[in-house]
């Protein structure tokens, strides 16, 4: 059985390295992929790939925030809470190592039905909705039925992988992140690969939904085993929980569930819903160059948080055992390496981007080096407020969820403002002061409340335990 000692081994070079190896396989929808699909693909082709990346998405706001809350109760669990709670930390009852078997059991088991419930919901919203609106996109040079069929079967795809997302969740909250993000690896590893393939070979769009449900399948194939080679005590030597403990048990996890699910929904409408904006105001085309930024300027955010998010639940189980020190130490050198690794990775994507497209004989490119530098600049700020608001989680409570979805209802309304008169700098600049006005300084600086300590005090100690742990 896994136990504290398991989510304290999350700060070790493997795991992380395994982390970053992840994220970059995770994101090779939106970047890997790109410089196969923009040689071999039209520029409508290209657009409409975008849109499918931007509706599969929607499976992740369907997953209403379960996954995050999932991995973070069933750290507590491990770090000796004998109940969970509602909101706020529960007490940590039981010595290190010590796991109440009926509280995870419950877990597992609520966690089962939560997905089985919301996947029944995805490919309604997904296959049905989403082929209507696919379809509305269609210029006439675009095969109608082909392109639909190649949607529902990447859309399948995502279906399949959302209803055994609970595996990753628990597979992240007992501590085993380098057991997660190999699940991760093979699933978009072998998306990339079979994609590329297919792409090459010219199927196209049909390709690449081919490749999505496929990968799916061994994705979760390898979460099924890496669960069950540490967690056979909840699936044969103990009988399941009565539905009525199931049900009790979901009624508590929905009440922090249910903000994350919410801001999620101000976070796609901020992030996914310029790309669909873009695409039905201002043509596949620029839509095409819009999206390839905004899905570069997305993987390095999302390459960001990965420490972060390998330590989610250390930090979690830490706050149980509260112990803020180590909190301290561990929360200043995330957000230090977060910003070096973007700012890095911003540089080089600056310098040497549209070069790398147009030498893979790219028919799209970045948008101009102005309107990006201040697209960089917005999504920099966007990833470090992002930190800081699941730093704010660890305490099992989410305080942001009603400036999340005001933030992306202004970000719209103001888009549609801003589009006619300035064009692709409305949505820029659309973003920039809707985040600038809230989101970007409120949860970092509530965070260095949390922990006591000034945000140049954070950074001040980040640096100094970075250059001691990886110098």
């Amino acid at each position: 059985m896994a136990s504290f000692e398991n989510i304290v081994k999350s700060v070790s070079r493997r795991d992380v390295f395994w982390g970053y190896a992840a994220s970059t396989v995770n994101v090779g929808a939106g970047l890997l992929l790109l410089p196969v699909i923009v040689r071999y693909q039209s520029a409508a082709d290209v657009g409409l790939w975008f849109v499918f990346v931007a509706l599969a998405s929607l499976a992740q706001l369907l997953d209403l925030g379960f996954q995050p809350t999932v991995a973070r109760n069933c750290a507590y669990l491990f770090a000796g809470a004998e109940k969970l709670t509602r909101e706020g930390l529960p007490d940590a009852e039981r010595p290190i190592g010590g796991v109440s078997t009926e509280s995870l059991l419950q877990l597992v088991d609520a966690a089962k039905l939560i997905y089985l419930l919301i996947s029944i919901v995805a490919a309604l919203v997904l296959v049905v909705g989403g082929a209507i609106y696919v379809d509305s996109l269609l210029v006439p040079t675009q095969d109608r039925e082909l392109t639909l069929i190649a949607w529902v079967i990447f859309a399948t795809g995502y279906v399949i992988s959302l209803y055994y997302g609970y595996l990753n969740g628990l597979l992240q909250g007992r501590g085993d992140v380098t057991q997660a993000n190999k699940v991760v690896l093979i699933t978009r590893g072998s998306f990339i690969v079979l994609g590329a393939a297919t792409v090459i070979l010219g199927y196209g769009l049909l390709g690449l939904g081919i490749a999505s449900l496929f990968s799916a399948l061994l994705g979760r194939v390898a979460a099924f085993l890496f669960f069950r080679a540490h967690a056979t005590f909840a699936l044969s030597t103990h009988p399941s929980s009565p539905i009525s403990s199931r049900f009790k048990l979901i009624g508590l996890l929905w009440g922090n569930a249910s903000k994350l699910a919410i801001a999620q929904v101000g976070g796609f409408l901020v992030l996914r819903g310029s790309v669909l904006l873009a695409s039905s105001m201002l043509g596949l085309v620029v839509a095409a160059s819009y999206s390839l930024t905004v899905s570069v300027l997305s993987a390095l955010s999302n390459m960001s948080l990965v420490l972060c998010q390998t330590r989610m639940p250390l930090m979690s189980a830490l706050q149980v055992k509260n112990d803020s020190k180590t909190l301290g130490l561990i929360y200043g050198e995330t957000i230090v390496i977060a910003g070096l690794v973007y700012a890095a990775g911003f540089c080089v994507t600056l310098a040497f981007g549209n070069q790398l497209f147009l030498a893979l004989g790219s028919q799209t490119t970045l948008i101009a080096v102005w309107p990006m530098v201040v697209l960089g600049v917005i999504y920099f700020l966007e990833m470090n407020h992002a930190l800081s608001a699941l730093f704010i989680t660890t305490i099992n409570q989410v305080p942001f969820v009603r400036a999340a979805l005001l933030s992306g209802l202004a970000f719209i309304g103001l888009s549609f403002v801003l589009l006619e008169p300035l064009g692709l700098w409305g949505l820029i600049v659309a973003q920039g002061l809707v985040q600038l006005a809230y989101n970007n300084w409120k949860w970092p600086l509530m965070a260095s409340r949390i922990l006591k300590k000034s945000i140049p005090a954070l950074y001040l100690s980040g640096i100094r335990s970075s250059l001691k742990r990886w110098g």
